[in-house]
């Protein structure tokens, strides 16, 4: 990506200027590699910038000791810039989307119509635990993927908890630990464990 638009009626919106609002474009998307050009040209942050984005809700500072942590140790993403970014995004019907109908020998899982009594119990739920919180409902969504990947190699998806029992008894932090193992691999049937 060589090109940054900006729309200015949309940044009027903001409290921010352009070079606060650049600083959070190199934020947001400096992992992604379709931006590592950006990245590249941007150089250093500026902690002027930093500062104004933390009084200005757009970060929070976790930790005042900056020696040797990364910028993820010491600040994190607020949901004022994530909505900059995405805007308003219904995380639930991702996740609901996502969720397996069944698993292979019929059991039902989920219904296919975020509308239904399972459905609408779900998203009662779902909002009680990710309200207000994008990076955790984001979490959630890539711990579920994680899960049936998980389930898939080990031929597991008989035993996954239904939509509602998943979000009741917190497997989207049960199986948290899956989003670090996911490049381990998997021991296979019949292999040898010496």
């Amino acid at each position: 990506m060589d090109t940054i638009k900006i729309h200015l009626e949309e940044l009027k919106k903001t409290d921010l200027n352009v070079q606060e609002y650049i600083t959070l474009t190199y934020i947001y998307h400096r992992k992604e590699k379709e931006y590592s050009n950006f990245v590249e040209m941007f150089g250093p942050l500026s902690s002027m910038h930093i500062k104004s984005l933390v009084s200005k809700g757009y970060l929070k500072q976790l930790t005042t000791d900056v020696k040797g942590k990364s910028f993820d140790e010491i600040f994190s993403y607020r949901n004022k810039m994530i909505d900059l970014f995405e805007g308003e995004k219904d995380y639930f019907i991702e996740w609901f989307g996502k969720f397996p109908a069944k698993t292979p020998t019929g059991r039902h899982l989920s219904s296919l119509d975020p509308d239904t009594v399972m459905g609408k119990d779900c998203r009662k739920k779902w909002n009680r635990i990710f309200k207000n919180d994008a990076r955790s409902a984001r979490k959630a969504i890539q711990v579920l993927e994680a899960e049936m990947k998980w389930r898939r190699l080990t031929n597991k998806m008989e035993f996954m908890h239904n939509a509602k029992t998943w979000l009741n008894q917190g497997d989207y932090e049960n199986y948290a630990h899956l989003l670090e193992t996911d490049k381990t691999e998997v021991k296979r049937k019949f292999e040898d464990f010496k």
